[in-house]
């Protein structure tokens, strides 16, 4: 069953470190390689040190795998703050990601038969004739692997071969995304500014949209949706770091003492719109974690749905008799159908809070109204509820807001009806 080649793991991010760390401790006898393109792990206070919101399957994963989380990293029940008023309260552990992959990083440490190679970004992939892979790394290392695990995110370079070599494809979902944002950073904001980085504070104005949240240890972010209210500035056309900056404060003066200065516009985030309808390439890659890379923050699934994908991967390698081909191949078989929901539904729920505020709304209503009859919004019901898939929670959101819909515009008929019936009386 095992090989005297590793097996290979591209990226070191949280998706990675925890597949590294279960196949480390479940094949102790098996030599596992992570390679990872930075130089050195984001850890800290990073400017990839956004707040990761775990929910109770991601808690109880990391729990079975023998991982415990320092609760001086994390903190609890991060509630939605908007205008000062909380609105809505997040039943999870989060921490910074940097923190997690700190967590994660000890873990694997801890495992002799766990090695990183840091800096050492990949090139291409080989499927050699002797049953083994051949792992090209930029610098023209060449690494043997019995099988390479890609966690590196939908923009990999082995994603994007795959692609060209017609091995794998991607779908478009009818509804594109709204994650467009850029991104200012603020250091020791006082709470006296109404500002506490326990919660999430959603800030809507006259200039622009955005969620003031946690970064790293004494820092907060706030994401700017380039998509902005009737009459505010175009950001978009803005080109300098002074003139976005210069923009956006002017909804929020009180945050302008406490800016972190930069020489260049902040960095633009654009959610990808599209999944995979293969995550298996040849006999020894596999692609892990890919939709929770084009998924839109606001359903809080990112880092949760490629931990799932780990979670459902090792199920399907539980049995040692079973190749790991053969493993990916139903990995490849559960989750492809699972990607597609989830950004079909992460596109649909991000354009309707563009597009449709007020159906969002009703549906909220009508939820607490007719408990027994309609689910909770799909961002909620994911995180309550460990046990329903992604395919479940598309299919009745889809259903149930069709079904208001229809409710709606029948009642706004019967409505029309009754007015015209009158006046013609």
């Amino acid at each position: 069953m095992f090989s005297m080649h590793p097996l290979v793991i591209v990226g070191a991010g949280p998706v990675g470190l925890t597949l590294a760390y279960a196949l480390a401790t479940k094949h102790p006898q098996q030599s596992i390689v992570v390679v990872e393109a930075a130089a050195e792990v984001a850890i800290g206070a990073t400017s990839r040190s956004y707040p990761l919101y775990l929910s109770p399957r991601s808690l109880g994963q990391f729990a079975r795998l023998g991982i415990t989380l320092s609760n001086e990293r994390s903190w609890k029940n991060c509630g939605i703050v908007r205008g000062g008023r909380p609105v809505a309260l997040v039943e999870s552990t989060a921490l910074a990601r940097g923190s997690l992959i700190q967590e994660l990083l000890d873990a694997c440490c801890k495992c002799p038969n766990i090695r990183f190679m840091f800096g050492k970004p990949v090139a291409t992939v080989e499927d050699r004739n002797d049953g083994s892979a051949g792992l090209h790394l930029a610098d023209g290392t060449i690494l043997d692997a019995q099988f390479v695990f890609d966690t590196s995110g939908c923009r990999s370079v082995l994603r994007v071969a795959a692609e060209v070599a017609g091995a794998v494809q991607h779908a478009t979902p009818s509804d594109p995304s709204n994650y467009w944002v850029k991104i200012l950073r603020f250091e020791n904001v006082p709470t006296s500014t109404g500002y506490d980085d326990k919660y999430i504070h959603s800030i809507r104005n006259k200039v622009f949209t955005g969620r003031l949240q946690k970064w790293g240890a004494t820092g907060m972010v706030l994401v700017v949706d380039l998509y902005t209210p009737p009459g505010a500035p175009t950001l978009t056309d803005l080109t300098t770091f002074d003139e976005f900056a210069a923009a956006v404060l002017r909804g929020a003066p009180e945050l302008a003492p406490y800016l972190v200065r930069e020489e260049a516009l902040p960095d633009t985030v654009v959610a990808t719109e599209y999944w995979l309808t293969n995550y298996v390439w040849g006999r020894h890659v596999a692609f892990l974690g890919d939709a929770a890379h084009a998924t839109n923050p606001v359903l809080g699934q990112g880092v949760n749905a490629g931990l799932h994908d780990v979670a459902v991967f090792l199920e399907c390698w539980a049995d040692e008799r079973v190749s790991l081909a053969d493993a990916a191949v139903a990995y490849s078989a559960r989750q492809v159908p699972e990607g597609e929901a989830l950004v079909q539904l992460s596109n649909t729920l991000s354009s309707m809070v563009r597009k449709f505020p007020f159906m969002m709304v009703t549906m909220s209503v009508l939820r607490k109204a007719f408990p027994f009859w309609l689910h909770e919004l799909p961002s909620s019901r994911l995180y309550t509820d460990d046990r329903v898939t992604y395919a479940e929670a598309w299919h009745t959101w889809h259903q149930e807001t069709t079904l208001v819909k229809w409710i709606g515009a029948a009642g706004a008929a019967a409505a029309a009806g009754f007015l015209v019936h009158r006046l013609v009386k």
